[in-house]
C-alpha cells in the first residue's frame, strides 16, 4: 500500500529532520532519492537539488565519471518529464560565490510554492524564510 509506504518513509526520515512537524520540510537532496520522495510523499516536498561540477570535485572525476553524469541525468530527466512537482537546481558554485542572491531566489520559489499548496505562512516562517534561514 503506497499511503503505508509514504508514512513509514516519513517516520524513518523524520530524524534527520530539524522540526519535522513543520508545515513544510525541505528536502536538499544529491539524486536518486528526489523521484522517491517525491512518490510517496505524505507532504509537500520542496527539493533544493545542488549540484556541482564533477571537475570541482577530482576525485569524482578521477574515479566514475560516467556514473556522475549517469545519476544526474536520471534526475534531469525526471524534472524535465514533470515527475518532480516543486524544486529548484542550484550549482555548488553559484550557491558559494553568490550565497545572498541564490537564497533570496530560493526562498522565492518556497514561498511561491507554500501559496500554491496552500500553506499558510506563519509570521516565524515567514521570517526565516526572509532571512534565508528556512
Amino acid at each position: 500500500d503506497e499511503t503505508q509506504a509514504s508514512n513509514s518513509l516519513f517516520h524513518d526520515w523524520s530524524h534527520f529532520w530539524v522540526n519535522p512537524n513543520a508545515p513544510v520540510l525541505i528536502q536538499k537532496s544529491p539524486t536518486l532519492d528526489v523521484q522517491l520522495l517525491e512518490r510517496l510523499k505524505v507532504l509537500p516536498t520542496f527539493h533544493a537539488i545542488i549540484v556541482r561540477h564533477p571537475m570541482m570535485v577530482s576525485t569524482i572525476w578521477d574515479s566514475e565519471p560516467m556514473n556522475w553524469l549517469s545519476s544526474w541525468t536520471h534526475v534531469l530527466d525526471g524534472l524535465a518529464e514533470e515527475q518532480v512537482d516543486w524544486y529548484a537546481v542550484v550549482t555548488y558554485e553559484a550557491l558559494v560565490q553568490y550565497r545572498d542572491r541564490v537564497v533570496e531566489e530560493l526562498a522565492e520559489v518556497l514561498r511561491s510554492g507554500m501559496t500554491r499548496h496552500g500553506i499558510e505562512l506563519g509570521d516565524k516562517m515567514s521570517r526565516e524564510i526572509n532571512e534565508g534561514v528556512a
